[in-house]
């Protein structure tokens, strides 16, 4: 499903995620830019507006979720089933029932990018999913 950009009332043309846009890049073709409401450049260069949101969702968690985030999108595949198999069985992974919720979601979520080979941690050009699979070999 193709991602549609439109104008804002704010006069802004791209797409809203949490409190930022993604916008088409000025400078490259084919290439989106993450500003905020002030129209200020916060990150760029992403090569499709996916990629872009998932830069944005990062960016915007507390620190302890983020660190939560750091150690699970390091983990292959196969070991976020584990995750899943607790949450769907009841278990209390975190803690807090908000924070399972946001636990399943972003799991699912990471289980996609690595489905696809895509690097994991915003910033960090490095698909763990690819290293775990050639370590396996």
């Amino acid at each position: 499903m193709a991602l549609k950009l439109k104008e804002y009332k704010n006069g802004i043309y791209g797409l809203k995620c949490g409190k930022h846009y993604v916008v088409p890049s000025t400078s490259e073709n084919d290439k989106y830019d993450v500003i905020d409401s002030k129209r200020d450049i916060v990150s760029q260069g992403f090569s499709d507006i996916e990629d872009a949101q998932w830069a944005i969702k990062y960016y915007e968690l507390s620190p302890r979720k983020k660190e939560i985030f750091d150690k699970i999108a390091k983990m292959a595949i196969w070991e976020l089933s584990g995750i899943m198999e607790q949450y769907i069985r009841g278990d209390d992974v975190l803690g807090n029932p908000d924070d399972n919720e946001w636990l399943y979601k972003t799991v699912l979520a990471l289980r996609h990018r690595k489905k696809y080979m895509k690097p994991e941690i915003p910033g960090n050009a490095t698909s763990f999913q690819k290293l775990k699979v050639e370590e396996k070999k």
